[in-house]
């Protein structure tokens, strides 16, 4: 099996196109469909996963045009994503048979959630970055379509449209640096790159990883491009689980990891990830802090995480940033899934108009109680190992960079637990109301809780599996301030939303300022909006007069000119070049009418002529003119 480890995505891609045959027929049994494909991908996955333990690094490669070529790969960085994406992937698609009850469109949901999965598995298993960029591009493609599944919606169109563009931002400077690297290299096949790199200019490495790293600031949403990501959450639950939690925005974790011999050799490029990762890990974790909507919370929630990721890859510690990627792949599907049950039986996104959901569904209850545990770094769950590794290695890189990591996690633990009392505690605070979530939406959430809970503990032999060395432990001092910091954040959480001792309401008020600019997301989407509707429309404007009054002005200018030459030259034509001919030729038929008189066919007329010839001819010889 190993030698034909290239067909793991393809499954995916065969049961999409009989989606695409059959879905309308099938309707919701569609994901019954697409999971055969997926647990197809993950038994293939996991049957060549232990000749990869055991060092088994497979290669195949295709001439595909010129010097241009397509290929797969396997390493244990490509099977741990494999096995990843395609478990996920068949959990949640369970999930939406529950979920999607009722909905129209159906084949086209199912086609798109299996095209996604089958582009995501491609980037994982590419050999080459073009290869890798063109799948980039269908799960972009794909989040547009999902997000914007409800066109119907305004907001969710608008949402899909703002997720396209600012996405497309990033991968502009990603194939900037793709461009960059091919032309530096002559290649774009990874292995070949690395090779070359150490002999690259490091202006031109440090080039090429930042227009990658601008590819990875706009698929996995990092500032300043995160905007799209909290609106993105119109789209339904399965894909928010799917796409903006577990799979597509870790898409770009998994290419800086890939990258990561290049990444050593660029210091300025590791100096702005951990920037960057600083900024959207702190920044958004405050946001969550006044968001009311509860998706929303969530993807500011993974906003903060995956800057936990880019720190780490900045810090290059690749071990943390690939266990809290897998790690909180599991518990933010796992609560993506828990809000789109508590959706179903609350009627509302709204968490204040939530509350007591403990009391009607204590299945879901209890598994996002698991996962907000673990997010927020609370031993034993897995969440706990891999973000302390994250810190230990802040740590040793610099101590600031740890303290405000450390102040980030203080935040997750602290709006987590906001969140969860708000909504399982207490009583219900409206009279909406929704329906139960059935079977098929609930074992999901059992299965995921599982690994939100244990998938830590394994988290030395994965390290050790994906990058051959032992995880960055060296001292407890860090560990035990991450505990301490996750609890008080628990605490705090439990005195003002669970035992309500503070009111929330006066601690607002007393910073009405700062809430307002939480709410309103630090401004930066009215920034935006302020910078489009203003400047580049005032651009437009400028170019469209230009154009008009400008451009075209010198055409219209040119034709005026163009035609009054073009008018002289038709006179010119006519009456002087055709004059002059015609005159001639008049000429010409004067004269031979005037010569044909002379043609009278009398012979005697002709003898005198020759005879008047001749004796003119004889004169003039005989006078020496001739």
């Amino acid at each position: 099996m190993i030698d034909y480890f290239w067909l793991i995505p393809m499954p995916v891609l065969f049961t999409m196109i009989l989606t695409l045959l059959f879905g309308k027929k099938l309707g919701l049994k569609s994901a019954y469909l697409g999971m055969l494909g997926t647990i197809a991908s993950f038994c293939m996955s996991l049957s060549v996963l232990p000749d990869v333990i055991a060092g088994t690094v497979k290669q195949v490669e295709f001439t595909w045009f010129l010097n241009f070529k397509f290929g797969f790969m396997l390493d244990p960085l490509t099977i741990t994503l494999l096995l990843l994406v395609s478990f996920l992937a068949t959990f949640i698609l369970l999930y939406a048979n529950g979920y999607m009850h009722g909905e129209g469109g159906l084949m086209r949901f199912f086609a798109e959630v299996q095209l996604f999965t089958f582009s995501m598995l491609g980037v994982v298993i590419a050999d080459n970055i073009l290869q890798a960029f063109i799948f980039w591009e269908i799960m972009g493609l794909c989040s547009y379509l999902l997000i914007g599944f409800w066109f119907h919606k305004p907001s969710a169109a608008a949402a899909a449209k703002k997720a396209f563009l600012t996405t497309r931002v990033g991968d502009v400077f990603m194939l900037i640096g793709i461009l960059i690297l091919y032309t530096q290299t002559g290649s774009l096949q990874y292995h070949e790159i690395f090779a070359a790199a150490a002999n690259m200019d490091p202006f031109w490495i440090t080039a090429a990883t930042l227009g990658l790293f601008g590819g990875v600031i706009g698929k996995s949403a990092q500032f300043p491009l995160h905007v799209w990501l909290p609106d993105a959450m119109e789209g339904p639950t399965p894909v928010s689980a799917l796409i903006h939690a577990a799979t597509m925005v870790k898409a770009g974790i998994y290419l800086m990891a890939r990258f990561m011999p290049l990444l050593v050799l660029a210091p300025i490029s590791q100096n702005f990830m951990v920037i960057i990762g600083l900024i959207t890990a702190l920044g958004t974790a405050l946001m969550a802090l006044t968001a009311t909507d509860f998706k929303r919370v969530l993807a500011f929630s993974t906003l903060s995480q995956l800057g936990f990721m880019v720190v780490a890859l900045g810090t290059l510690n690749m071990a943390g940033a690939i266990l809290h990627l897998i790690n909180h792949a599991f518990f933010k599907a796992l609560l993506f899934l828990g809000a789109g049950c508590v959706i179903h039986v609350t009627g509302t996104n709204n968490i204040w108009e939530m509350g007591g959901v403990w009391k009607k569904d204590k299945v879901t209850a209890i598994t996002v109680l698991i996962a907000t545990i673990s997010i927020a770094g609370i031993p034993p769950l897995s969440g706990f190992w891999s973000k302390d590794e994250i810190l230990i290695g802040a740590a040793h890189a610099n101590p600031i960079f740890c303290g405000i990591l450390l102040l980030a996690s203080f935040l997750t633990a602290f709006y987590m637990f906001r969140l969860y009392y708000v909504v399982f505690a207490g009583k219900p605070r409206t009279e909406k109301h929704g329906h139960a979530c059935g079977k098929t939406m609930l074992i999901p959430l059992v299965v995921l809780s599982f690994f939100a809970a244990f998938s830590g503990l394994f988290s030395k032999p994965i390290a050790r599996f994906i990058t051959g060395e032992t995880m960055a432990h060296g001292s407890n001092t860090v560990m035990m301030i991450s505990i301490v910091v996750a609890l008080l954040g628990f605490l705090l959480a439990t005195v003002i939303y669970g035992w309500q001792k503070i009111s929330a309401a006066k601690i607002a008020n007393t910073f009405k300022g700062i809430c307002t600019l939480l709410i309103n997301r630090y401004y930066i989407d009215a920034a935006y909006n302020w910078f489009c509707n203003h400047i580049v429309v005032g651009l437009a404007k400028v170019a469209d007069f230009f154009d008009k009054h400008v451009i075209d002005g010198i055409i219209h200018i040119v034709r005026d000119v163009t035609l009054l030459v073009s008018k002289a030259a038709k006179w010119v034509d006519i009456y002087i070049v055709d004059g002059i001919i015609r005159g001639i030729c008049s000429g010409f038929v004067f004269g031979g009418s005037e010569i044909r008189k002379t043609s009278t066919g009398q012979l005697q007329q002709y003898l005198l002529l020759i005879a008047a010839a001749v004796t003119v001819m004889i004169a003039l010889v005989w006078g020496g003119l001739l």
